[in-house]
């Protein structure tokens, strides 16, 4: 796929307008350039029937975030989205604001009720990110399913995944949750210190977490499977 093929995509789009689902994947296009994807963001702007977007970008095209700003600020108009995923993995000038504009231009889209956010290798992030992103996600009164994936994210500790959870635990109709962060050395045993946080999710049907931790610890702490008599698969991966 070549830059020029990019911009009649982008024409394309903007006639669309009754379009109900995007699914942009990049991942194999290794010949693009960031600059080619300029013109992008704005050609969503009229999709206003959109019900589900997905954004795969490679990390050869070194996303930043001011691309994720120019993004957010067109996509937070959708007000039909209902399933939104961002994949861009392996963009290392990610940081946390630009997991501060993910987070609050899928806040103003309101009405989500699935969600995906995949970072993996985006060094840059830390708790400060994850924290801020958990506080937009809770306002999403109808999301029934989240994943999130910061695996290689080094900067990221327990103490942040905790708050994290403190947030979405505040999600009434969440059903599904599904965590990765990897098995960095800050992601240990202390992330379950709070363990009972899961009992807080009244809808909780499916919780898949994987995190460098003990199976001592978990047992220890809490047993999610008998105290969770609702949820229906726990899945935790000891690496």
């Amino acid at each position: 796929l070549s830059n020029e093929a990019i911009l009649f995509l982008c024409t394309g789009l903007k006639e669309l307008l009754l379009l109900k689902n995007l699914d942009l994947n990049f991942q194999e296009c290794l010949t693009l350039t960031s600059q080619s994807l300029e013109t992008l963001p704005s050609s969503l702007l009229n999709l206003l029937e959109l019900e589900g977007l997905s954004l795969v970008f490679p990390g050869i095209l070194n996303t930043s975030n001011h691309e994720l700003e120019k993004f957010g600020a067109h996509i937070s108009g959708l007000k039909q989205l209902k399933n939104v995923k961002f994949d861009f993995s392996n963009c290392g000038e990610i940081s946390d604001r630009g997991l501060h504009m993910i987070g609050e231009s899928v806040m103003k889209i309101g009405g989500v009720k699935s969600l995906e956010i995949l970072l993996d290798n985006c060094y840059q992030l830390g708790n400060e990110g994850i924290c801020q992103v958990g506080k937009y996600i809770k306002t999403l009164k109808n999301l029934q399913s989240l994943k999130m994936s910061l695996k290689g994210c080094s900067n990221i500790t327990a103490e942040g995944v905790n708050e994290l959870l403190s947030e979405v635990c505040e999600i009434k109709n969440l059903k599904y949750l599904t965590l990765d962060f990897g098995t960095g050395e800050n992601m240990h045993e202390e992330v379950f210190h709070k363990a009972d946080v899961f009992l807080k999710f009244e809808a909780l049907e499916n919780i898949s977490v994987n995190l460098k931790a003990s199976r001592e610890i978990i047992t220890e702490r809490v047993d999610l499977r008998k105290k969770l008599g609702e949820v229906r698969q726990v899945i935790i991966f000891f690496k």
